[in-house]
């Protein structure tokens, strides 16, 4: 079987992850990031609510929005409900052990459906954030 072909979208997202490890000061901007009394998702993220594995539930929308991530009404009703399936689904292929740093074309790929489904510009299921967190940090910093 072929992998499927690596979306733009996400080799760009990796270019600019890749850009933005290197940028001057970044051990102040994570040290913002990471401020309980800050005004960023830090670890909330990975700590709010139940995770279970290979699952969307509740607790993952809400901890999504901590990273200012607008859920659109009727995604919220899609993913905990008649696309919960295909979501878990899609999940599954992914796996935690996965360093997406360092994986194969075919393991990234295995992302592309679940992204499509989130992002599909004729029904997306999230709005895409503007700016982005590292921009507000270093603005928080300066």
């Amino acid at each position: 079987m072929m992998p499927s072909p690596i979306p733009e979208d996400m080799r760009a997202a990796k270019r600019r992850l890749e850009q933005d490890i290197a940028t001057p000061g970044l051990s102040l901007l994570l040290a913002a990031y990471y401020d309980p009394a800050g005004g960023f998702a830090g670890a909330t993220f990975d700590t709010l609510g139940a995770n279970p594995r290979n699952e969307i539930t509740r607790d993952d929308l809400l901890a999504v929005a901590v990273l200012d991530v607008r859920w659109r009404p009727a995604a919220v009703r899609r993913l905990l409900g008649a696309d919960s399936r295909k979501a878990t689904d899609l999940l599954v292929g992914i796996s935690s052990l996965t360093d997406l740093w360092l994986a194969s074309a075919q393991r990234v790929a295995a992302i592309g459906p679940l992204w499509a489904l989130l992002t599909s510009p004729r029904d997306a299921l999230v709005d895409r954030p503007v700016g982005g967190y590292l921009e507000t940090l270093r603005a928080s910093c300066q």
